[in-house]
């Protein structure tokens, strides 16, 4: 199964606090990193896709930061974090097509 980057694209910088299904999982380390458990049935429909969306938007936000905890003159570096995190998703995604699969996300 192929699944769209659109889906990680839409992850809106500011995302809720809660969302539905299991959190993300984050390791304490000198690199922040985080984990999202991401199975097929995430897929299933446009509301399992949001849900999925809003996990991966809480964990790249525990792993680069918010832009509400920012200056303005700091916002290229968060700017950078976030688009590397997608694109750190936007590589393991398509794994899931063949297993559930855990992403894992990797700070600065």
């Amino acid at each position: 199964m192929k699944y769209s980057a659109l889906v990680l694209l839409g992850i809106v910088a500011a995302t809720p606090a809660v969302a539905g299904g299991p959190k993300p999982i984050v390791v304490n380390s000198d690199v922040p990193t985080a984990r999202v458990h991401v199975t097929r049935a995430d897929f299933a429909s446009p509301q399992t896709r949001r849900l999925l969306n809003l996990r991966i938007g809480i964990a790249i936000e525990s792993v680069c930061g918010s832009y509400s905890a920012i200056e303005t003159s700091q916002t290229y570096m968060l700017d950078d974090c976030w688009d590397d995190a997608r694109a750190q998703v936007a590589r393991q995604l398509p794994l899931v097509g063949k297993s559930d699969t855990t992403i894992a996300l990797v700070g600065r």
